[in-house]
């Protein structure tokens, strides 16, 4: 609520109002009498003076009102509004008429919506958790200032105006849904900017403000106990504000932390000017520290101590000495922040050979060896202090044309940027590269435009791969022979460092509101069945296919790191798709990929180690380093198309366990990330085929050189010819609809979840629950030693793997930033394993069970108590009278009460039932467990 100031200031602004404009806005009717006007008393029930001869009277001129019936009065016209409607609050009516006559007002009920659905909902938790944890802004700090979140996701500020009534209520994009659009907006209703060039929150009182960049950094400076302000709408606004505007500062005390980018320089120097013109008393500036853009960041990135002593560590200058220029210093940084791609230069023939490149110098050491008797005593800089060594930093790439000493035009360049006379003489020493971390140069001879020999005589196009921080990079740049030994120089003019299409991506509007509008609150499970039969349908035309194409959904879809115990693990997914030829999984996956334009198919059949993690290539000149695959592809997704020979898989352990590529081969090292997503297209080895084996999880142990290479497997499909000829008829048919999800779509969804990082990532206590839960029920139906596909000590893992791929890929988030994993999703990639665990073409828990013995129940207790529900001896009849059949005709065996389809499921789970290709039937344990009942007087 307002403070009594306040609402009389706004009384006395609207008394200024004509009267009759005032009531006619609140359809009060009035009429003149003499000086006067006239109206109906504000409470007729108690009295009445006529229509023709209204009782109560006002003043046209002070606002002052009385009834000459009831002999109540007022004195202005604000309060008998209030007593005219007295089932509205004071507030609302103060809102209205503030709103049609004075500013535009966004109502305290809005900010109040906002506000309550930020603190008070479930979906508010999300952004809370990520203003906390991104922005530092504590709960207590939200409720301080109100903040809010809208319908279109958008944290809402409120903005009081000079009456106690809010102006304008700013709409922040803290998360960028919309990157496209404007970072922050005013209130809907057509009231344009009405806040723009007002100083936020309040006007500064104090006498030691400080100036921020935006009400993000505002509210974290205050909450840390600054004194803080800044303007609305933008820096553009410190230029267009009056001068008057600045005198709130005069005789202040004032510190300005301005961004690091150019609009940030740009408003510094404005900022400068006008405080000086104001006559403060002192200024402090204090830049956040790179890679830091803003206070923000900075705080968050050091500690809020870190950040509060370098501010008070910071000198005071008078206004006159902050303006002006800063004087020449020994030590100058010359960086422009806008020179990003600075070259790097190889020195190497690389028409074959990678060799460890010079890189291009970055930082001098210019030391002034002039004569002091001559020269020295004319130098300007003898009078400033002459240190006589300076450090200069070169960003121009025109004056960067040597590979280890500077020539002459360089050192000319540096002159003038220490400030040195370029009479003086100077020794120049490298202190430091470009990139000083050792790059590889990978050529890719099939990208040169023109041949290169060991001897060039004119510059050519190259480009190629290098590795750099462990990373695999795109490069291009050109060739140039040396003036003396005329031998290949590669000169990197541009670089591509994991400059990936979904790095740092952010999903459209757009296309996160379609993603909504498809999963809302829907079962993961079956909304992932509803996107393979429509890719399946519309883009791969490989029918009958809906669980393949689900498993290489949820793959591609896997977390790079996920959270496990307070620890960082790998996410990415590794799994293995088996059949005969011509079943589809090539179709399936190249489909699927081409659709979402992202991620590699290999061959193979040529698959090498030193292809997929990386090695070294021997010729007569020496060794060429050859950067896998699977390093290129850092990040994202690779397909390995039949045909893989088993000792592959023994040099895979790093790769496929921690995404790490490593070797040392010929005197050389090499290590970087491989994580990449992994689906392994395998058939059976030769003469081999998938009907050779009696059940088909079997061919797992022949696929590769060792049993724990089976279990690296995060999930393993069969596929077997079994589809109907008329559905691949139907498929062959053209399509006459539109797909109802569109490739750009299922392409943002895919980016969006290689985007996220762990820290996005959040498991609820639910979905942690339901892990313990399946894994025991996945340990009892496949666990064996034949096949170690799921084991004790990892199944844990890949459950949480798969859930966290089932949340990315059906979009479970509330910001479009914080993914959300419950128990729905490790439900639903539980009931995946079992779809392909159980399948014809696997049949995992049938082996499993025929090992342990034929008709051995796993869990006899919970059959017993399935048959104590379904009144025993009625059931043991029907269960013994049964014939095998399909599901559903046990299902008829169960009352509907009793959910017969979940009752049969946990029958075959718990070993009772036996499910063998579509049919399922009884086991010999079972029938025994129910002659005994019918034998016995019924009671289990």
């Amino acid at each position: 609520m307002a403070s009594s100031n306040k609402w009389d200031l706004l009384r006395k602004r609207l008394s200024e109002v004509p009267t009759v404009d005032v009531l006619q806005f609140f359809g009060i009717e009035s009429t003149q009498a003499n000086r006067e006007l006239k109206i109906k008393c504000h409470s007729p029930e108690n009295h009445s003076n006529g229509d023709a001869n209204p009782s109560l009277a006002i003043s046209p001129s002070t606002g002052k009102w009385f009834c000459f019936v009831c002999k109540s009065g007022g004195p202005d016209l604000t309060s008998l509004i209030i007593k005219k409607f007295p089932r509205r609050s004071p507030r609302s009516i103060l809102e209205d008429a503030c709103h049609q006559f004075i500013h535009p007002v966004v109502s305290d009920d809005a900010v109040d919506e906002c506000h309550k659905r930020l603190m008070n909902t479930q979906d508010g938790e999300v952004f809370r958790k990520a203003l906390q944890d991104r922005r530092g802004l504590s709960e207590a700090v939200l409720k301080t200032f109100r903040l809010g979140v809208d319908d279109s996701r958008r944290i809402t500020i409120p903005v009081m105006g000079p009456y106690g009534l809010h102006q304008d209520m700013r709409r922040w994009d803290a998360f960028r849904f919309d990157p496209s659009g404007p970072k922050f907006l005013a209130w809907a209703g057509g009231f344009g900017k009405p806040s723009a060039g007002k100083w936020w929150p309040v006007d500064p009182t104090g006498m030691s403000p400080t100036i921020f960049e935006g009400e993000p950094d505002t509210i974290l400076g205050r909450s840390l106990g600054l004194d803080g302000v800044t303007i609305i709408s933008g820096v553009s606004q410190f230029d267009k504000l009056d001068s008057s505007r600045w005198r709130i500062f005069t005789g202040k005390s004032v510190t300005v932390i301005p961004d690091t980018d150019k609009a940030g320089q740009s408003a510094l120097a404005v900022i400068l000017r006008e405080l000086a013109k104001a006559g403060v008393a002192k200024i402090k500036v204090v830049v956040p520290q790179k890679p830091s853009k803003d206070f923000t960041e900075w705080v968050m990135a050091k500690s809020v101590s870190t950040v509060l002593a370098t501010i008070e560590q910071t000198p005071w200058r008078r206004s006159d000495e902050a303006a002006a220029p800063s004087p020449p210093a020994a030590l100058r940084d010359i960086t422009r922040p806008e020179a990003v791609n600075v070259p790097i230069s190889f020195n190497g023939q690389v028409s074959r050979v990678a060799m460890q490149p010079s890189l291009l110098p970055k930082r001098f050491k210019v030391t002034c060896k002039g004569d002091k008797e001559s020269l020295c005593p004319s130098c300007p800089n003898m009078s400033k202090g002459c240190a006589g060594v300076y450090e200069v930093q070169l960003s121009d790439e025109t004056y960067i044309d040597t590979l280890d000493q500077p020539n002459p035009a360089v050192i000319r360049r540096l002159k003038i940027h220490a400030r040195v006379p370029d009479e003086c003489k100077v020794s120049v020493e490298v202190l430091d590269h470009y990139g000083a971390l050792h790059a590889v140069l990978i050529p890719h001879t099939g990208r040169i435009d023109r041949s290169i020999t060991d001897h060039v005589t004119r510059d050519v196009v190259y480009c190629g791969d290098f590795l750099m921080a462990g990373s695999a990079s795109r490069f291009h740049g050109y060739t140039r022979p040396d003036p003396k030994t005329q031998k290949a120089i590669t000169v990197i003019t541009k670089t591509q460092d994991n400059a990936r299409p979904w790095q740092n991506y952010k999903i459209p509007r757009y296309e996160a509101d379609t993603l909504v509008a498809l999963f809302g609150r829907r079962d993961p499970y079956e909304m992932l069945k509803w996107v393979a039969s429509k890719v399946s349908k519309y883009y791969t035309k490989v029918v009958g296919r809906d669980l393949l194409h689900m498993v290489i959904d949820v793959t591609l879809h896997s977390a790079l790191e996920i959270p496990i115990a307070g620890q960082n693990e790998p996410g990415f997914m590794d799994v293995a798709i088996v059949g005969n030829s011509s079943t589809g999984k090539g179709r399936s996956a190249e489909g699927i990929l081409k659709t979402l334009g992202a991620g590699e198919i290999v061959s193979g059949k040529r698959a090498t180690v030193a292809g997929l993690i990386g090695g070294t290539v021997r010729h007569q000149q020496g060794y060429d380093v050859a950067i896998g695959v699977f390093s290129l592809r850092d990040g994202e997704a690779v397909v390995i198309d039949e045909g893989t020979k088993p000792e592959v898989f023994r040099e895979m352990t790093r790769a496929r366990r921690e995404g790490l590529a490593e070797f040392t081969q010929a005197g050389i090292s090499h290590t970087a990330n491989a994580r990449c997503r992994k689906i392994w297209l395998l058939n059976a080895p030769h003469p081999k085929h998938m009907g050779s084996y009696r059940f088909g999880a079997e061919v797992l142990r022949d696929l590769v050189a060792a049993e724990e290479d089976v279990a690296r497997w995060d999930l393993a499909v069969g596929v077997l010819s079994d589809v109907d000829e008329k559905l691949i008829d139907a498929a062959s048919l053209p399509l006459t609809d539109e797909p109802p999800i569109s490739p750009t779509t299922l392409r943002a969804r895919l980016f969006w979840a290689w985007s996220r990082r762990v820290q996005d990532i959040h498991i609820d206590k639910s979905a942690r629950d339901a892990i313990s839960e399946c894994l025991s029920d996945l340990i009892k139906r496949y666990e064996t030693s034949a096949v170690g596909l799921i084991q004790k000590g990892n199944t844990h893992v890949k459950l949480r793997k798969g859930a966290v791929a089932v949340a990315l890929a059906t979009f479970s988030t509330v910001d479009g930033v914080n993914v959300l994993v419950s128990d729905k999703h490790v439900q639903a990639y539980a009931q995946i394993i079992r779809d392909a665990l159980d399948a014809p073409a696997m049949r995992l828990g049938e082996m499993v069970r025929a090992t342990k013995g034929v008709g051995q129940i796993d869990d006899m207790p919970a059959v017993v108590s399935i048959f104590k529900r379904l009144r025993t001896k009625l059931a043991a009849r029907r269960f013994l009278q049964a014939k095998p059949g399909p599901a559903i005709s046990w299902e008829a065996l169960v009352p509907e009460k009793e959910n017969p389809r979940e009752t049969i499921r946990s029958l075959i789970r718990y070993g009772a039932l036996i499910d063998t290709k579509g049919e399922v039937q009884a086991t010999k344990e079972l029938g025994d467990f129910l002659q005994k009942l019918l034998k016995s007087n019924g009671s289990p």
